[in-house]
């Protein structure tokens, strides 16, 4: 929880068995969009050997319980290790500070075991992947009525056009376009 949040988020990942995650933690799959990696919850809250996801708890420490393997699908763009390994080239694991959004930052170093992580091809310009999935953190909003540039976002990370209505994010700074 590096901005104080109340919100912590972890990777996940085994091969080898599924988990039941517990009351009060959602576990998400990703898919690369652009700069963006939108978060699709995990419905029955188990997670299938094999898939790689993002973890978020109200609280810091929690346990998941191992289960029997149930079949489950991967449309999803983390990728996971059992071991510890070389981080593989063009390699992003969740980081986030007081100071930088929670998303997956490029990263170097070796990769624990039992961690998710994106490998991605393309020329990321921002340097990260944005995947917040929830409003949690507007501080203030700023009513527009004027047109918004092209490198406008919603709250979910997503590259969103003028025509879209609600809260966005251009430059750093929230607006309720209406």
């Amino acid at each position: 929880d590096p901005k104080g949040t109340g919100t912590y988020y972890a990777t996940f990942y085994t091969s080898k068995w599924s988990y039941k995650v517990p009351e009060g933690v959602t576990a998400y799959t990703g898919t690369i969009d652009g700069d963006n990696l939108p978060l699709q919850e995990i419905e029955n809250g188990v997670i299938p050997a094999g898939v790689a996801v993002v973890l978020k708890s109200g609280t810091a420490y929690y346990s998941l319980t191992a289960i029997d393997n149930v079949d489950g699908t991967n449309d999803n763009d983390l990728l996971g290790t059992d071991t510890d390994i070389d981080a593989p080239e063009n390699c992003f694991v969740l980081s986030g500070s007081a100071t930088k959004n929670m998303g997956f930052y490029p990263w170097t170093k070796s990769l624990a075991a039992n961690k998710a992580y994106l490998v991605s091809g393309s020329q990321n310009t921002k340097g990260f992947f944005a995947f917040e999935e929830s409003t949690d953190g507007i501080e203030e909003t700023h009513n527009s009525k004027f047109t918004m540039p092209n490198s406008q976002y919603n709250l979910y990370g997503v590259h969103v056009n003028n025509s879209y209505k609600g809260i966005v994010i251009v430059n750093g700074k929230k607006y309720n376009k209406k």
